[in-house]
């Protein structure tokens, strides 16, 4: 119990990213994605109703697919868990729906392409039996990646690129927390966010 202890708080007091300490928490610190989290965006309405069922986000990496299932979590009141193809089975599926049995729980399952048809099919059967919500995040199109019997019960949403309007909110975020949070003050030059370096 004490080497558990020790290590847990090591965990806490570890440095985090810049990235995870700006992470938003709610739907209304979100960044982008305004035509599906608007106030009067498609998920944000489901959200607010409280009937998600089996929601798919697709769109390229980096664009806030795991932060907005987090985001969707904190704002259902729901235990939120995460399961990845590359790390989980059927077997670690079950043992989510058997938690789920006594807890409201948000499932979030990334790259779920990567699951075989099997493993999308017994994720179906739990969620249309109200077992979990399921908000899955793949990168590439659903209609040509998963299975026809999930996408076609699921509501998806496709998630854009983030414009320079959005990339310059999320610097302005990064500097004001690190001025107000690591005492850390930040100068950018004006066209220091619009700058991208040509590939070689």
């Amino acid at each position: 119990m004490m080497k558990a202890d020790l290590f847990s708080k090591a965990q806490e007091q570890r440095p985090k990213p810049l990235a995870a300490e700006i992470r938003p928490e709610t739907l209304d610190e979100l960044i982008g994605q305004q035509h599906i989290l608007g106030p009067n965006g498609p998920l944000r309405r489901r959200v607010r109703a409280g009937r998600l069922g089996t929601v798919i986000l697709f769109g390229p990496p980096g664009v806030g697919k795991t932060t907005i299932a987090r985001a969707i979590g904190e704002e259902m009141k729901k235990e939120f868990r995460s399961l990845h193809p590359a790390s989980s089975n059927v077997a670690d599926i079950k043992a989510v729906a058997q938690e789920a049995q006594a807890k409201d729980i948000l499932v979030f399952i990334d790259e779920i392409h990567r699951f075989s048809s099997a493993q999308q099919d017994y994720l179906l059967d739990l969620t249309e039996t109200g077992t979990f919500d399921l908000i899955a995040a793949t990168t590439g199109n659903p209609y040509h990646v998963l299975t026809p019997a999930l996408v076609s019960r699921a509501s998806i949403f496709q998630l854009e690129p983030h414009s320079l309007e959005d990339l310059q909110q999320v610097v302005d975020r990064a500097v004001a927390f690190l001025a107000s949070h690591k005492d850390l003050h930040v100068h950018l030059d004006g066209d220091a966010i619009k700058h991208k370096q040509d590939p070689e």
